[in-house]
């Protein structure tokens, strides 16, 4: 188990838990800060960060199934990317400065707030990722008055073998992924995914096709660019 704070953006959780879970251990890590943006449940105001939770797990088969998403009901990069884009966002993510449901980004960053996933459950997931990789490490809570942008993370690596045979974990974790993949579909569904399945193949697709900019965001990046002596073609 390893604690880190006052570090930068850490980047996608689900990247660390992957290179637990590569070397046949159970990867898991919580990250607090880069907030506040999201209110707790029955508040109108940004109080906790986005706050995401990663698992990774190995398989005998060679297969790893990993979660990674946020205690919010959104990360802000999507908010960002629907602004650049002109576009709405579902309802149930975010709030405007009054406390009023909205499906337009802008507002969020006009002293808006994020929605936790979940309702009081996110919201208690979230609160709990603030003490486990903010307060448990020694760093800072987004709602601290001394709090400095960044992240606090908390990383378990644990093995299997700790408390029963590998091999037979790697069994269940087959078995238990079969009953998951092979059950009965609702109607209209044509694939029941295991966690990490549908990102797996979206990179796979993503490395050999092009991925399209939205104009603003292509600004953005050549900007930076350009005061750095980089050009793009």
């Amino acid at each position: 188990m390893v604690g880190c704070y006052n570090i930068n953006h850490v980047g996608c959780l689900g990247d660390y838990v992957m290179m637990v879970a590569e070397q046949g251990l159970v990867g898991m890590a919580f990250c607090n800060g880069g907030g506040p943006n999201v209110a707790p449940f029955g508040a109108r105001e940004r109080v906790l960060g986005v706050n995401p939770v990663a698992f990774a797990v190995p398989s005998g088969s060679g297969r790893i199934s990993v979660m990674d998403f946020t205690s919010g009901a959104t990360a802000e990069g999507k908010l960002r990317l629907a602004k650049n884009k002109g576009e709405a966002v579902p309802e149930g993510l975010i709030l405007d400065k009054d406390g009023n449901a909205t499906t337009d980004p802008n507002d969020f960053y006009h002293d808006g707030a994020i929605l936790t996933i979940g309702g009081h459950r996110g919201s208690a997931l979230s609160i709990m990722i603030e003490i486990l990789a903010g307060i448990l490490p020694g760093g800072r809570c987004s709602a601290f008055e001394d709090y400095v942008e960044g992240n606090g993370v908390l990383f378990f690596a644990i093995k299997p073998d700790l408390f029963r045979k590998k091999a037979d974990f790697d069994k269940d974790i087959d078995l238990l992924y079969s009953a998951v993949t092979g059950a009965k579909k609702a109607a209209g569904i044509e694939r029941i995914w295991f966690p990490g399945e549908l990102e797996q193949e979206c990179y796979n697709t993503l490395s050999h096709e092009k991925i399209e900019l939205n104009e603003k965001t292509w600004e953005a990046v050549t900007s930076i660019g350009d005061s750095l002596d980089v050009s793009f073609e």
